[in-house]
């Protein structure tokens, strides 16, 4: 599958239905069978979807948050705001380092509702494992692609992981952990969105501490000063002139990301550093400029 699939299909991970999911699949050029869709946690805020391609992948994606435009109620956009907030780390046995405890709750409730029983049973027949996902979807990849390595005993060869505009999943031991196990790992940043340094490291703290004099308080009852999170994969940026940038370049912009951060803040346009964060709206038109997304998966995220 070529990037615009890819992310195509992470997006449509928010559909409930197997029909709406393997039909969009098919709008993207991607036959989808033998499709189930697990949801659990409070209110069903946690859900993925797992199925199997024409090419012999299996394809599992994590939903992203539940948005304000998704004709949800009250409970379900609360619980899972507040899971996205429960930043602080726990430890997963088997698991090098600490995770983000609302991603590790939501991981390990779908593969109690049936995600590692599904997983295990395609083993014999799958040719690879592709774990992607959107914001939350994003970050709670890389503890699937963890689980999947560790308790099924999947090759880290065989899994890819496709995040998206994904908060961070785990301290700095993790991220080694991950990157030095899955070589098929690869993070999609766009231009100003502030999720994507969400929870914050320790440059993100001091950027913090710095904006926001109040924040030293919330850092002591928190101790955030702690937690060092760290991002998972290969980073590719799109910049300020929606050029594509990989590898050390993309690194190497991380500090001109922060100062726009600092600039957006003081100006009229703060609204940006939300607004970057919609991966159908502005990073997909740039990853896959030939082909527009569907409209059944654009309608997911109006």
């Amino acid at each position: 599958m070529d990037i615009g699939q890819i992310t195509g299909l992470s997006l449509a991970s928010k559909f409930d239905s197997v029909g709406a999911f393997e039909s969009a699949a098919k709008e993207l050029g991607v036959k989808a069978t033998n499709t189930e869709i697990f949801t659990t946690g409070r209110a069903e805020i946690h859900q993925c979807i797992i199925s199997d391609l024409e090419d012999g992948t299996v394809y599992l994606g994590i939903r992203p948050t539940i948005g304000f435009s998704d004709g949800q109620g009250l409970p379900e956009l609360e619980y899972d705001w507040i899971n996205n907030f429960l930043a602080v780390q726990v430890q997963i046995d088997g698991i090098v380092g600490k995770v983000h405890r609302g991603f590790a709750q939501c991981c390990e409730m779908l593969w109690s509702a049936g995600v590692g029983a599904s997983l295990e049973k395609r083993m014999s027949t799958a040719r690879e494992f592709q774990v992607s996902g959107y914001s939350k979807g994003g970050g709670a990849a890389f503890i699937m692609a963890s689980l999947m390595e560790w308790r099924l005993g999947v090759f880290p060869r065989d899994i890819s992981v496709y995040a998206f505009a994904a908060p961070r999943a785990g301290d700095i031991d993790f991220q080694k952990f991950f990157d030095n196990t899955f070589q098929n790992a690869f993070r999609y940043e766009y231009q100003d969105d502030v999720i994507t340094h969400m929870a914050p490291d320790d440059v993100f703290l001091e950027f913090l501490d710095d904006t926001y004099p109040i924040y030293g308080v919330i850092e002591k009852f928190l101790k955030t000063g702690e937690w060092n999170y760290k991002s998972c994969g290969d980073l590719t940026f799109i910049d300020w002139d929606e050029n594509i940038v990989i590898g050390n370049e993309a690194i190497a912009l991380e500090p001109k990301r922060i100062e726009r951060y600092r600039e957006l803040l003081k100006s009229d346009n703060r609204r940006k550093l939300g607004e970057d964060h919609s991966v159908p709206q502005r990073m997909y038109p740039v990853l896959e400029p030939n082909k527009p997304l569907p409209e059944s998966i654009l309608d997911l995220y109006r």
